[in-house]
């Protein structure tokens, strides 16, 4: 049975990527969404009866609990065709400031987790699978008071487009997805960017409907990187061009 596998998946951009996949992918046959809500899972099982699922509830910041999700591929042994590893947190604070615990569950879940959720996965996928990362463009360039959430999209933008390479001869497809603002949890939660006063309030949002599915489409054609919005494709390539010691002092949060 083709697998589609969805990280986050019980709100904002995982709860859209789940949409996507029922409107773009028909020849997936069971969709397995992960996320600690279990509650929230449901009620979207719910909306689509005529779709098949699977509910992990599982909290990906915890070693323990990502394990777990290695014996249930074992058992099933499925045949995974999309990998969309969308969890992730943010919170921001200087480096000193923010709370150790809050920094090491970002590293676990927004780096960490990925890593290991591609590990277990890799046995499952054949030529013509697709694993998309949702990386972020805070990964481009260190963000003064993001530092540990840039450095853990860093992380990931690098690491995607490493497997990319590996990946290229036995025809996996591999996507880093770089999106900027969203107007997801991410920026209605307590320690999310939005809630104080900086340059991310006056970024470009992004409309997340076309973002998932134009991503399901660019990873289907095997591009390698997707930065949705003219802003935010403008940021990426300046990054590259000026020196991180010059763009930290402009891209503070």
């Amino acid at each position: 049975m083709s697998v589609a596998i969805i990280t986050g998946a019980s709100s904002g951009l995982g709860e859209e990527f789940v949409r996507a996949v029922i409107d773009e992918r028909p020849d997936i046959e069971e969709l397995w969404l992960i996320a600690r809500r279990k509650d929230r899972l449901e009620e979207i099982v719910k909306s689509y009866p005529q779709r098949k699922f699977k509910i992990l509830s599982v909290d990906l910041s915890a070693v323990d609990e990502i394990k777990a999700i290695e014996f249930t591929l074992s058992a099933e042994k499925p045949d995974i065709r999309l990998l969309i590893n969308n969890a992730g947190m943010v919170a921001s604070n200087s480096f000193r400031s923010l709370d150790l615990q809050m920094q090491e569950k970002m590293i676990s879940l927004n780096s960490i987790a990925p890593t290991a959720l591609i590990h277990f996965a890799l046995p499952y996928m054949k030529s013509g699978s697709a694993i998309i990362n949702v990386c972020s463009v805070a990964g481009f360039a260190p963000t003064p008071d993001m530092l540990v959430y840039s450095s853990t999209k860093a992380y990931l933008y690098n690491f995607t487009k490493g497997l990319r390479a590996e990946l290229r001869q036995d025809g996996i497809h591999v996507l880093a997805l770089c999106p900027g603002n969203m107007r997801t949890e991410m920026f209605t939660m307590p320690a999310a960017p939005c809630e104080h006063k900086s340059i991310v309030n006056l970024l470009p949002f992004l409309n997340i409907k076309k973002v998932t599915r134009r991503a399901l489409r660019l990873a289907r054609r095997n591009r390698g990187v997707y930065t949705p919005h003219f802003f935010y494709k403008c940021y990426r390539l300046i990054a590259k061009i000026i020196p991180h010691e010059v763009l930290v002092y402009f891209s503070k949060v």
